[in-house]
């Protein structure tokens, strides 16, 4: 281990963690302590504690962030990810930054939440006992019923959007036999709801015990990248968004009021119904009147703002008691 003589400089330090490949911007608003910008001579009775609090944030050891003849290796936290890439990155290779942080953040998540006023043993259910647990109190599976849902069944959800050039549209994992859902894309409900039912499947269907955590960078409502578990996931979040029915063929002009009244007899949003008819038409262009037609419905919403004050209403008030110091600042900056 490097002596206090031998400690590295803070100029030093940011280096070794930018070419691990997390962005700047990350690296001085979460993981850097507040002074850490400042000269070194300034700082420097306080540098080895700094570093301390650094190497706890990225979840690597003192002596291998201290160590400068080195690389610093996200990699090796992520030993068991199962990665599904779309056309916005070229390979997994391109995700660790991402990866790696939102792991990060889901022990934090799952630390705060394990020790809550509001903690519930997670429960497996199948697809159609989270539809029906659901719709006892709803008129269908929309957004903030399946958060709630999540929620009740031992499930906290999180918003993070990922690193710069690495968003995602979700994570799921388990930490210590805590579930958790990280959310990080989506501007409506209809794709918001549709993306956390597919994490739920991950989740529900056991794929979060042999995985660290399954990092989703593109969901689609396709069987073509022949992955089992996104298909079983995908199947899942159909069955649970629409029930064990094939859904009608709408068009996308349809009458609003006539929309309403086919959603309420099959209980199915009406938002679901029409994503439900882009899939099944294939078509681009109706996708472009969707989310068109999506605005006007008024279903645009901040995702991160619904999802993570719910979660600072669930267990915010249990952040300064149970976590560490650390731990405080990083979620806090993270969440933002």
């Amino acid at each position: 281990m490097a002596t206090f003589a031998t400690l590295p400089s803070f100029k030093e330090i940011y280096k070794k963690i930018r070419e691990s490949g997390l962005s700047a911007s990350l690296i001085k608003r979460v993981v850097l302590p507040s002074w850490g910008d400042k000269d070194d001579q300034e700082c420097a009775a306080a540098c080895q504690s700094a570093y301390l609090e650094i190497a706890a944030k990225l979840g690597v050891s003192y002596s291998e962030l201290v160590d400068t003849s080195h690389p610093l290796d996200l990699n090796s936290s992520l030993q068991r990810v199962a990665f599904k890439t779309g056309n916005r990155n070229k390979d997994a290779g391109d995700l660790t930054a991402s990866a790696h942080m939102g792991l990060r953040l889901a022990h934090v998540v799952a630390t705060a939440y394990a020790q809550s006023e509001c903690y519930t043993p997670f429960k497996r259910l199948s697809a159609e006992e989270c539809r029906q647990a659901i719709l006892t109190g709803a008129s269908w599976v929309s957004f903030s019923p399946l958060l709630d849902f999540c929620w009740r069944s031992g499930i906290p959800v999180v918003y993070w959007k990922g690193e710069a050039g690495q968003h995602f549209d979700g994570i799921s994992t388990s930490i210590d036999g805590i579930p958790v859902i990280i959310l990080g894309s989506s501007k409506n409900t209809a794709w918001s709801t549709f993306h956390l039912a597919h994490e739920l499947g991950h989740i529900m269907l056991g794929h979060t015990d042999d995985a660290q955590l399954n990092f989703d960078s593109k969901i689609e409502n396709t069987h073509a990248n022949n992955n089992e578990r996104e298909i079983e996931a995908t199947n899942f979040g159909n069955t649970l968004l629409q029930g064990n029915k094939k859904l009608p063929l709408v068009k996308m002009d349809i009458d609003p009021e006539e929309l309403r009244k086919l959603a309420v007899m099959l209980r199915v949003s009406p938002s679901t119904l029409l994503l439900s008819s882009c899939w099944q038409s294939k078509k681009d262009k109706d996708f472009m009147i969707l989310n068109s037609r999506l605005s006007r419905m008024k279903s645009v919403f901040d995702t991160k703002r619904v999802v993570n004050e719910l979660l600072r209403s669930k267990i915010g008030h249990d952040f300064e008691s149970v976590l560490s110091d650390w731990q405080y600042d990083f979620l806090d900056s993270l969440l933002g």
